[in-house]
C-alpha cells in the first residue's frame, strides 16, 4: 500500500458508533475515527482508507486518532460483525432524518398507514441469535441423548 506524501493508508473494518465512523486497522488493531463526506455507504465493510492524520482529538472511545479521508475503497462487503461487537458499534447507519441515532430508533412513523423504514438488526441481536441457535442445538442433543434414562432418586 503506497500513499501520496503526507497521506496514510489503513485497511480494515469500518463501523458506526455514536454518530461517528470508525475504522479498526486489520494489521495494527488501532481504531481510527474517520472524517469526510460519503462514508455511510461503506459501514460494515472492509475498506482501504487513504488520508491525512488530523490534529483533532477523537470524540468517540476507543478511537486513538482522527483521519481526514481523501479516498476510501471497498475491499470486501460485510465481514465486520465481530469488530462491531468488540467496539460496541454498528454495521449500519441509523435512518436519516433524525438529529441523532437515539432519535432515529425512537421516531414513530408519520401516520398509522405509513410504511415503517427497515432499520436492520443490531449487531448484538445477530450475535445473540447465532449463539441461541448453537446453544439450542447442543441443548436438544443433550436432551435426546439423556431421554431414555430414568431417575434413580426416590
Amino acid at each position: 500500500m503506497q500513499a501520496a506524501q503526507g497521506q496514510t493508508v489503513h485497511a480494515g473494518c469500518m463501523v458506526y458508533k455514536d454518530g461517528r465512523f470508525l475504522l479498526q486497522d486489520q494489521t495494527t488493531q488501532e481504531v481510527i475515527e474517520l472524517s469526510g463526506p460519503d462514508l455511510a455507504a461503506n459501514v460494515g465493510n472492509r475498506v482501504e482508507a487513504r488520508g491525512a492524520a488530523s490534529s483533532a482529538k477523537p470524540s468517540v472511545n476507543p478511537a486513538t486518532s482522527v483521519m481526514n479521508i481523501a479516498s476510501i475503497a471497498p475491499q470486501s462487503a460485510g465481514g465486520c460483525l465481530s469488530v462491531a461487537a468488540s467496539l460496541n458499534a454498528r454495521t449500519d447507519v441509523p435512518a436519516a432524518g433524525a438529529a441523532n441515532p437515539a432519535e432515529a430508533k425512537a421516531a414513530p412513523p408519520a401516520s398509522p398507514t405509513a410504511p415503517i423504514a427497515h432499520k436492520g438488526m443490531s449487531t448484538g441481536a445477530k450475535i445473540a441469535i447465532v449463539a441461541a441457535i448453537g446453544g439450542g442445538g447442543a441443548g436438544a442433543a443433550l436432551a435426546l441423548a439423556g431421554g431414555s434414562k430414568k431417575s434413580t432418586s426416590q
